[in-house]
């Protein structure tokens, strides 16, 4: 699965990005975009999102399309469904005053396997053209200590 959760804190992220909505809302035609650089092609990096909504938002889950555009120019996309409630109604995530938090594990143990500029473009995906009581984004990148082709030894 493309997106799992985890409750994670890094004071020293490699990247990190806030999009925040205009008048809380994600309209179907705004696409959300998320730009870095990759030097070191080896390194394992863990993959972040943040999403903070209102208690107002009307809806279980956020879908969205996500593309990863490579420094080629070459995209993948895939299909996501970000879980904000369960059927009930109860926020996953912390909640505080009027807003909820929900925070996703995106991309564990990812590596970029090629040096450059990469771009994660967020389409939403849902089946009402706006998506309202979003507040926003943040995409957060951490290195790792790991690197492709050693394994973890595990006494």
């Amino acid at each position: 699965m493309f997106c799992t959760t985890v409750l994670v804190s890094c004071d020293n992220p490699f990247y990190q990005k806030e999009h925040v909505f205009a008048e809380d809302r994600w309209n179907y035609a705004d696409t959300v975009v998320f730009e870095f650089e990759i030097e070191d092609t080896n390194r394992i990096y863990n993959v972040f999102l943040d999403v903070v909504h209102s208690k107002e938002y009307g809806y279980e889950n956020l879908y969205s399309k996500v593309y990863m555009r490579f420094p080629d120019q070459t995209t993948k996309y895939e299909n996501i469904s970000l879980e904000l409630a369960d059927n009930l109604g109860n926020w996953y995530g912390e909640c505080s005053g009027e807003t909820c938090t929900r925070k996703f594990n995106f991309k564990p143990n990812a590596y970029f396997p090629m040096k450059g500029k990469y771009s994660i473009i967020m389409e939403q995906y849902n089946r009402v053209s706006v998506m309202p009581e979003l507040k926003k984004f943040t995409m957060r990148i951490e290195q790792t200590d790991k690197v492709r082709g050693t394994k973890d030894v595990k006494k």
